[in-house]
């Protein structure tokens, strides 16, 4: 069934949400090499938990425009980043990032490395905060032809168009600025593995049509 809804003054046209992990297998998720995953993430519970070193894990389709919905937390000091339009840029194999972090730890870059940012391009808006280490937050990330939003527990941490003059000067001064076309492209899924506990559950995308011209 298709579904008409309003982002803003733009119409979306949209397939029902898909879930991008089952709560009971790793059904539609491979390592970085494109194999299998065996080891460091486990299904619990009904949740993706990352419980000890194994990799970075993706999906097995690439995305442009959607609208990706999904709940997560964090163990105490723990980093970790929802990667999309995850692909090869350059000499790179790179992706823009959600940053992940527990609220404890201290934000760095002037908080373009805060949860809810676009990881080292732009900073969240300081007054959304994640809840505490081990308890569950909402996220959800819009990208509609060009433009790309954060929210964190229902509330917009970031938004940037890509190819604008903003996008620009943030991107010339992050460490993609050599990636040609960096974040431009179609591309996975990825959840990081960065050396701590994480655990995901309902994580549901629907595709997006976007408007003419976005």
């Amino acid at each position: 069934m298709k579904m008409l809804f309003a982002l803003g003054a733009v119409l979306l046209l949209s397939a029902d949400p898909a879930p991008l992990f089952d709560g009971k297998t790793l059904t539609g998720w491979t390592t970085s090499t494109g194999k299998p995953v065996t080891t460091g993430w486990e299904v619990q519970d009904g949740t993706l938990h990352r419980a000890m070193r194994g990799g970075d894990i993706l999906t097995e389709k690439e995305y442009a425009s959607f609208d990706l919905s999904f709940e997560w937390k964090i163990a105490p000091g723990v980093n970790s980043g929802l990667k999309y339009h995850y692909g090869k840029y350059g000499q790179k194999t790179l992706g823009i990032e959600y940053q992940l972090v527990d609220a404890g730890q201290k934000a760095d870059n002037q908080g373009k490395h805060a949860p809810g940012s676009i990881y080292d391009l732009f900073a969240a808006d300081p007054k959304v905060l994640p809840k505490p280490a081990g308890e569950w937050n909402t996220s959800r990330i819009i990208v509609n032809g060009k433009k790309i939003t954060h929210l964190l527990n229902g509330k917009k941490t970031a938004e940037v168009t890509m190819g604008s003059d903003e996008w620009k000067a943030a991107l010339a001064k992050s460490k993609f600025k050599d990636a040609e076309d960096f974040g431009t492209k179609p591309g996975k899924i990825l959840l990081q593995d960065h050396g701590g506990e994480v655990w995901f559950r309902n994580l549901k995308l629907t595709e997006l049509t976007p408007k003419e011209g976005q």
